[in-house]
């Protein structure tokens, strides 16, 4: 019997199949002339429109325009279904990815290496389609047959191809809706996650600009807040570059890439590389401590987190550990102090472009910063930010949860 695992008590029976390319109609992407882009233009759906859930994400940062001229055929309206056929990242994460349009109240231009999905509704329903297309079977089709090296393509070619298997209209209704809720949940506390990741940025700039001041608990006023450079601040950089140790996946110690900071936590799961205990004690020059402050210096620089020394970490060549002197400041508050916008241009103006910018530490110890002289001060803020980075990290949690909850769903309710 073709059907899912899991199903709607009311329905039973096969499901049809048919390939892609007799239920659906393609229009590949026009490959727009780079020259004619002009602010006063039509928008252009790009990758940087694509999500790893589905839905499209739109920023004034990543919106281009073009006053050229196209048929109407790449013209693209709300409520369209797309499918992004290149992917810039090593993980092929978005790699046939699709996205529905939301209503739109301007027409967005179909760039070239995105495809427009138009099904026959009388067979297949188009936010039926948008899951199919986010099921794990399909996606790794997409990946198998992918070409290219640095970068991999796919292909309209290869889609209609690829064989669909549907229920009823009916069926695909009540699945779709159901589907559709867990996302609209989603889309909930995304928008939560959102709102309180602003609220921290705008209260970190009050707080460091001293628009807005902790009392002591006697309800005294604090003092006056004075200058310090970086190395004033600091009692130690955990410096290993130079050091490229032998890393394998299997082995016990985890070595902390850039890509794994950025959050006030380390986030583990994004390390890749590992060294082994006896690699971990002999290869080093210096180890990181509970609370020391990791910093990038190249790449994506001047991005931070705190480690805990609940696990045993070293850090790559594009990483340092910034050790608080503690009499002077307190670990946590010296990682908002350096993470606030204010405070985070510093490193980006002294930061030097090459294949990959970087900062020197030799030059960003020297960098002033206004801190309360009282430690009791400092603390009032460390905890007050923690607070909302604790708020902010369990509607992360919940977010992560009803996306792992939904990828199960799309194995068991689709063939």
């Amino acid at each position: 019997m073709v059907a899912p695992k899991l199903r709607f008590k009311e329905f039973e029976g096969d499901w049809s199949s048919q390939t892609l390319g007799n239920i659906a109609k393609f229009i590949s992407g026009y490959a727009f002339d780079s020259e004619k882009f002009d602010e006063n233009g039509r928008k252009l759906i790009t990758p940087k429109n694509f999500t790893t859930y589905g839905r499209a994400l739109f920023t004034e940062q990543n919106t281009k325009f073009t006053i050229e001229s196209c048929d109407e055929k790449f013209v693209c309206r709300g409520n369209d279904l797309l499918i992004l056929l290149t992917d810039l990242t090593q993980s092929c994460e978005l790699l046939g990815k699709p996205i529905l349009l939301p209503d739109l109240n301007e027409e967005i231009l179909l760039n070239q290496r995105i495809l427009k999905v138009e099904p026959n509704q009388d067979v297949i329903g188009k936010l039926f389609l948008l899951n199919f297309f986010l099921t794990e079977n399909y996606l790794k089709h997409i990946k198998e047959t992918s070409t290219g090296t640095t970068v991999r393509h796919s292909s309209h070619k290869i889609l209609s191809k690829y064989e669909v298997f549907y229920p009823s209209k009916a069926e695909q209704t009540k699945i779709a809706s159901f589907l559709s809720a867990v996302d609209e949940k989603i889309s909930q506390l995304t928008q939560k996650h959102a709102l309180l990741s602003q609220y921290k940025q705008g209260m970190m700039q009050k707080l460091f600009s001293q628009q807005i001041r902790f009392k002591a608990d006697d309800g005294s006023e604090f003092g006056e807040w004075e200058n310090y450079s970086l190395k004033e601040l600091l009692l130690k950089v955990i410096d290993n570059r130079g050091k490229t140790p032998d890393t394998n996946p299997e082995l016990d110690i985890p070595l902390i890439e850039i890509n794994a900071i950025g959050n006030r936590n380390v986030n583990y799961s994004k390390v890749s590389k590992f060294v082994s205990k006896d690699t971990f004690n002999s290869w080093f020059r210096a180890y990181l401590e509970d609370k020391d402050i990791l910093f990038s210096t190249v790449g994506n620089t001047a991005i931070c987190s705190i480690y805990s020394s609940q696990v045993q970490a070293g850090i790559a060549q594009n990483l340092v550990g910034l050790r608080a002197r503690k009499e002077v400041v307190e670990s946590v508050f010296l990682y908002y102090l350096l993470i606030v916008e204010s405070n985070n241009k510093k490193f980006k103006a002294i930061e030097m472009q090459a294949v990959q910018p970087s900062i020197k530490v030799s030059q960003m110890i020297h960098i002033n910063f206004e801190i309360p002289k009282s430690l009791t001060e400092q603390t009032k803020i460390a905890n007050f930010l923690s607070a909302i980075d604790q708020k902010i990290e369990v509607v992360a949690q919940q977010i992560e949860q009803a996306k792992t909850w939904k990828k199960g769903l799309l194995q068991q309710m689709f063939v």
